[in-house]
């Protein structure tokens, strides 16, 4: 089940000069109570997905969910109540092109990210690339309900 799709916002640190501050589109799934085909349960039953928002152009300040994927996930974590030892986080990079004529590619890319929780903070990420079948998994339930 779907529990937020949108555009999310977080703070950043030093009070009024919000440091660190961002935004980013943000989905979270739900699978609890919910089996698989084969009558498993998710080990992990929440699904957070992050993706930067689409950028028109450049501007200064601007930080990247990669910068900053910590400060996110403790805020997502702190803001819906999310239990951070039953979800996995995924960071999407939608394919992009680039160059003078946009003539260089990078491809889509699915990333897993693993933190350390402590005092209810996620540190130290580790990355690893989704596997294809997981990417595909991924990929079809933002096509249900891509912004």
């Amino acid at each position: 089940m779907k529990r937020y799709e949108g555009v999310y916002n977080w703070d950043g640190w030093g009070g009024k000069l919000r440091l660190a501050s961002g935004s980013c589109m943000l989905w979270i799934f739900d699978f609890a109570g919910e089996k698989k085909k084969d009558n498993l349960m998710f080990l992990k039953p929440i699904l957070a997905i992050v993706r930067d928002v689409p950028k028109t152009s450049p501007s200064f300040g601007e930080v990247s969910i990669r910068s900053c994927v910590g400060h996110i996930a403790t805020s997502v974590v702190r803001d819906f109540g999310l239990d951070p030892q039953r979800m996995l986080w995924v960071e999407h990079y939608p394919r992009t092109r680039y160059g003078s004529g946009d003539e260089r590619l990078i491809e889509e890319a699915f990333f897993l990210t693993d933190f350390e929780w402590s005092e209810g903070r996620a540190l130290s990420p580790k990355r690893r690339e989704a596997s294809p079948g997981m990417a595909d998994q991924i990929r079809g339930l933002l096509k249900k309900g891509a912004l």
